[in-house]
C-alpha cells in the first residue's frame, strides 16, 4: 500500500487541518467564555444592527479575493479542494461538475438516448455538448483531436467521445486524483487519456497539437488566466477552435475578454447563457439536495450547497441578478 499516494495525502491534508480547526475552535471557546459579555454584544451588534451588512460585505471581498482573484493562493485552494472532493466522493455516479445547460421549458432537454449515468447528470452533458458543437453549430467532431483542460471527474469528455465521434481526445487536470479516477473509469477506452498537469504550463506535458481545445467551468480557479491562454494558442492546430464557458462577475468581463484575444485568437462568436444555465440549475436541485443529504456529511453540506450552484447560493443570486453572467466563446487560431 502506497502511503503518500494523492488520495492518501489529501486525507492527511484533511485530517491536519481538521486538526487545527479543532484546536483553533478550542481556543475561540475558551476567549468566548473568557469574553463573554463582550462576545455577546459584538455578536447582537453584527447579527442585529447595519454593521452586518459590512461586515457581509468584507467577508465576501476576502472570500472573493482568495477564490477568484488571487494568484498562488486561488490555484493551492482549488487544488486542495478538488483533490479533496475525489478522496471524499471516490463514487462513479459523480462525473460531470458543472452548473448544466437546460432549454427554457419544462424539461430543459436537449438530448436524447443518454446511458444511465449520463440521464443523471443530463444537464451537465447539455452544456459540454453545447461547447463541443460550438452551440449546435458542429455535428460531430468525426476526424478531430480534442482537448479538454480542466477535465474533471471525466464524464463530460467522455461523453463527447462517445457520442460525437472524435479521432482522440486527452483530458488535462491539475488534481491528481481526478485524474487517478479518470484513468480507473475510463480505462477500457483506448482513445481517450487522462494526464495531470497545469493549464497555465500546458506545453511541458509534451503533447501534440489539437483541432478542438474546450474549457468547461474551470477557468475562474486558474491563477494567471493570460498565461494559460497562451499555453492553448500553442497547442491549437492553425484554423483550430478553442472554445471556453465559464461565469464572471459584469466587471471582470472587459479584462477577460482581453486576455482572450490576447495572443490573437479571433472571436468568431459570444453566447450569453445565463439564463439557460439558471434554467438547468433550478431542474436540477432536487436530484443535488438528494445527493448531498445521502453521501455528504453535515459539517460539508454548506459548502457543497455553495459549490452546486442551489438556488440559496451566493452564486444563484448573482446570475439572477444578473451582477455575475455565464457565457460561451468560441475563438479561432488564424
Amino acid at each position: 500500500m502506497n502511503l503518500l499516494s494523492p488520495q492518501n495525502k489529501s486525507l492527511i491534508l484533511f485530517f491536519l487541518f481538521a486538526g487545527i480547526a479543532i484546536i483553533a475552535s478550542f481556543f475561540l471557546l475558551v476567549i468566548a467564555i473568557t469574553f463573554f459579555p463582550i462576545t455577546i454584544g459584538i455578536f447582537i451588534i453584527v447579527k442585529y444592527t447595519p454593521i452586518r451588512h459590512t461586515f457581509t460585505k468584507v467577508y465576501h471581498k476576502i472570500y472573493d479575493y482568495l477564490f477568484y482573484q488571487s494568484e498562488k493562493p486561488r490555484k493551492l485552494l482549488w487544488g486542495f479542494i478538488y483533490d479533496f472532493m475525489c478522496a471524499y466522493f471516490p463514487l462513479n455516479k459523480w462525473r460531470a461538475m458543472n452548473y448544466g445547460y437546460a432549454l427554457l421549458n419544462e424539461n430543459g432537454r436537449i438530448l436524447n438516448n443518454l446511458d444511465e449515468q449520463q440521464e443523471e447528470e443530463r444537464f451537465c452533458i447539455q452544456l459540454y455538448h453545447m461547447v463541443a458543437t460550438n452551440c449546435l453549430k458542429l455535428k460531430d467532431l468525426q476526424g478531430k483531436r480534442v482537448l479538454e483542460v480542466g477535465s474533471g471527474r471525466g464524464g463530460g469528455l467522455y461523453y463527447i467521445h462517445q457520442s460525437l465521434k472524435p479521432e482522440y481526445c486527452v483530458g488535462v487536470d491539475y488534481s491528481q486524483n481526478q485524474v487517478d479516477f479518470c484513468k480507473t473509469t475510463y480505462r477500457e477506452n483506448q482513445k481517450l487519456n487522462y494526464l495531470q498537469g497545469d493549464a497555465e504550463n500546458l506545453t511541458n506535458l509534451n503533447i501534440q497539437t489539437f483541432d478542438l481545445i474546450i474549457n468547461v467551468e474551470s477557468s475562474h480557479c486558474y491563477g494567471n488566466f493570460q498565461k494559460f491562454v497562451q499555453e492553448v494558442t500553442k497547442l491549437l492546430n492553425t484554423g483550430g477552435l478553442f472554445i471556453i464557458t465559464d461565469f464572471r462577475a459584469i466587471e471582470e468581463l472587459k479584462q477577460f475578454e482581453q486576455d482572450l484575444q490576447s495572443t490573437g485568437l479571433k472571436l468568431e462568436t459570444k453566447e450569453d447563457i445565463t439564463i439557460n444555465v439558471l434554467q438547468a440549475l433550478k431542474l436540477d436541485e432536487k436530484r443535488k439536495q438528494q445527493w448531498m443529504n445521502r453521501h455528504c456529511g453535515i459539517i460539508f453540506r454548506s459548502f457543497f450547497n455553495k459549490f452546486s450552484g442551489v438556488q440559496s447560493s451566493r452564486i444563484f443570486q448573482e446570475l439572477s441578478e444578473r451582477k455575475t453572467l455565464y457565457l460561451i466563446y468560441a475563438l479561432r487560431k488564424v
